[in-house]
């Protein structure tokens, strides 16, 4: 067995980076610093299930912004925790968050959970919608 696989006793993840290059006029001003996220995943009736995230902010460790930054994944981590299917968790806080006129989201919460809707496979967030035959 590789080290990398999956077992029961260990807790596997993507690491994503945030580059303060890639954002374009209009993105929340909080994610003008490098960010890193943490998304934890535990194995679950074979299948990868996400309930941990972990957000690394441009912050120094100490700060006020550090601090909230681990309020929002602590709350994001405790949601994901109590859904039994992380997709409707998901689905449930981008739902939740507050939007601008176009939609797109004014906190980092909103603006993780979208992008994970965007991509739910690279991020193994399955949907729970019964496939069509």
């Amino acid at each position: 067995m590789r080290p990398y696989e999956p077992k029961e006793d260990r807790r596997i993840g993507i690491t994503c980076k945030f580059d303060k290059k890639k954002w374009k006029k209009g993105m929340p001003q909080f994610l003008m610093t490098n960010h890193f996220i943490h998304f934890g995943y535990a194995l679950e009736d074979g299948k990868m299930a996400l309930r941990v995230i972990k957000i690394f902010g441009g912050g120094k460790i100490g700060t006020d912004y550090c601090a909230f930054m681990n309020v929002i994944d602590l709350n994001m981590t405790k949601i994901l925790q109590f859904h039994r299917h992380p997709y409707d968790a998901i689905k449930d806080m981008a739902d939740d968050e507050p939007r601008r006129s176009d939609k797109t989201p004014m906190t980092i919460q909103g603006y993780i959970c979208d992008m994970i809707l965007k991509d739910p496979e690279k991020f193994y967030v399955h949907s729970t919608e019964p496939r069509s035959a």
